[in-house]
């Protein structure tokens, strides 16, 4: 095709490599010229990251010119003071930097990733950086690792290796990555300690955000100058500097290795003076971030509930007449985008099976229809209430208040909360939610996914809530283990919960009456009790009549 023929389709522009992966880049080109060794080529860049073998250890900082190192497995670190969240970033993002091809792994509960990571980038990044999960809580990391360390075990028995090192060298094919736990860890929480002392031999490490009895604690200045140390390696960290990132150097060293390593999550693009915008997944209530208000801000006069039926209300009782249908499922789908969607995108999800053209002026009237009823129930007629800025349409979160922002901004104070007082204070807010199903009667495929994603979300918080107060206040923990399994009636783990907690309080009847809901819940699903549950059964009652 002539090069200009106007109808040639033009390459899509690469995403320019963020600045800190620059100043890396050219620190480490460096390294070369200070050896006066030569610099590789693409080609030989390529070989290496191929045959590079799974990495044995980290470099934390430098002192005196040379190089401070830690071995990976088994590693038992516990970062404190203004740089510890810097220094963690800057492990992090090395280790991600290794973590392709099978590597290794870091595990992160959800709060210590946004309090490292703040914002919706490392959520965003997860699903496609290889080699980093995120679990809603240290409770589920810790699970996760129990899981892993009992896989492993059962692999070394059965390939008659010793540790995880020696599987490597006899079987490179099979994918054991070096597994590191970054996270906040109280002191009462004994299974991370028990899990490291295992670490060497199971390639699995941890780094605390904090305190850390178990192993080496550091104390850091906020630029990462070692101002304490104690523990087993606190010689080698003596008089040390650590590498540190900034929040926003690592993000943007974060998105340069998801691009290096191939795993761009959504590479399409709007092309430019196009509408339209790129495929997209639906999105979810740990995504949602509900506008900012001021203090001392007036109620706003209009209420919208999600939650259950969508419904809208004013000071004067519910808005029962006039909100037509295709407004209803509008108001829903915007109340799941507070920063604003465009028509077309909107269109495409409530309407699927209509032609772009047709959707359109009824896309223009739903928004006609939800102003009118608005301005006509509260007596105001200033307000959009739908508010259209630079191509896209939002909800006008001044005028009206939306009962599922109320629950993500507690969902969010959970997850970035830093000690169990706080975050209890947080799920406890989830808990009095009065949280039915996301867009109930709403049968589009868009509700379909967020009512799955928020049952499962309200479930896991109220999980995570009872296990916090179950020692101090058992009797409210059951109360919340029972609104939990309203929210997710088969999920068996809950109703595990539930018995255990029934039979420490001596009631061996409850018990029975539990796995006898449960046995008839799954029998719907034409299903049975797990060999766990059974025993948990079977235990509690025998227990009993010992007693």
């Amino acid at each position: 095709m002539p090069e200009n023929d106007p109808g040639a389709s033009k390459p899509t522009p690469e995403r320019p490599i963020a600045a800190p992966a620059l100043k890396a880049r050219k620190a480490h080109l460096d390294t070369y010229a200070d050896h006066e060794a030569p610099v590789p080529s693409d080609e030989e860049l390529v070989h290496q990251d191929l045959s590079a073998n799974e990495p044995d250890h980290l470099v934390m900082g430098t002192r005196d010119s040379g190089a401070v190192t830690v071995p990976l497995a088994g590693l038992s670190l516990g970062l404190s003071g203004d740089g510890a969240h810097a220094a963690a970033r800057a492990v992090t993002t090395e280790l991600l930097a290794k973590s392709h091809r099978y590597r290794a792994e870091i595990l992160i509960p959800q709060a210590d990733a946004q309090a490292l990571f703040p914002g919706d980038d490392i959520t965003n990044l997860s699903a496609a950086l290889e080699g980093l999960v995120i679990t809603p809580s240290l409770g589920e990391a810790t699970d996760h690792l129990e899981a892993e360390l009992l896989r492993r075990s059962r692999i070394l028995d059965s390939a008659n290796q010793p540790d995880v090192p020696a599987l490597r060298a006899d079987d490179p094919a099979e994918p054991l990555p070096t597994v590191l736990l970054v996270a906040s860890i109280p002191a009462h929480n004994g299974t991370p300690y028990a899990l490291v002392t295992l670490g060497r031999r199971y390639a699995i490490g941890v780094l605390a955000l904090g305190d850390w009895p178990s192993g080496t604690r550091v104390e850091l200045s906020s630029d990462g100058t070692v101002t304490d140390a104690h523990g087993p390696d606190a010689e080698r960290f003596a008089g040390a500097r650590l590498f540190h990132l900034t929040t926003n150097d690592a993000t943007g060293m974060l998105q340069t290795i998801q691009t290096a390593t191939g795993t761009e999550a959504d590479a399409a693009s709007p092309a430019p003076g196009d509408d339209t915008e790129p495929e997209h997944d639906p999105p979810t209530t740990s995504t949602i971030v509900p506008p900012p208000r001021s203090e001392g801000a007036p109620r706003p006069p209009v209420r919208l509930s999600v939650l259950g039926h969508v419904r809208l209300h004013t000071a004067a009782g519910p808005i029962n007449t006039g909100l037509r249908q295709r407004a209803r499922d509008l108001l829903a789908y915007l109340a799941l985008h507070p920063d604003g969607v465009t028509r077309d995108r909107a269109s495409a999800d409530l309407w699927p099976d209509e032609s772009p053209e047709s959707v359109v002026p009824k896309f223009n009237t739903a928004v006609s229809n939800i102003r009118s009823v608005l301005r006509a129930a509260t007596g105001l007629s200033g307000p959009m209430y739908v508010v259209h800025s630079a191509g896209r349409y939002r909800i006008d979160p001044s005028v009206v208040d939306v009962d599922l922002w109320h629950l993500t901004a507690a969902l969010a104070d959970a997850q970035r909360a830093t000690d169990d007082t706080a975050r209890i204070k947080a799920l406890t807010l989830v808990a009095d939610c009065r949280v039915g199903e996301f867009g109930s009667g709403l049968a589009q495929e868009w509700a379909e996914i967020q009512r799955e994603h928020l049952r499962r979300t309200i479930s896991d918080a109220l999980a995570s809530l009872a296990q916090r107060i179950q020692e101090d206040e058992p009797e409210r923990a059951l109360t919340v283990l029972e609104q939990a399994i309203n929210h997710d009636p088969y999920s068996e783990p809950l109703y595990r919960h539930i018995m255990r907690l029934q039979a420490r309080l001596g009631r061996p009847d409850a018990v029975r009456r539990t796995y006898g809901l449960l046995t008839a819940r799954l029998d719907e699903l034409d299903a049975e009790p797990e060999e766990e549950t059974r025993k948990l059964v079977n235990s509690s009652t025998s227990a009993s009549f010992r007693n």
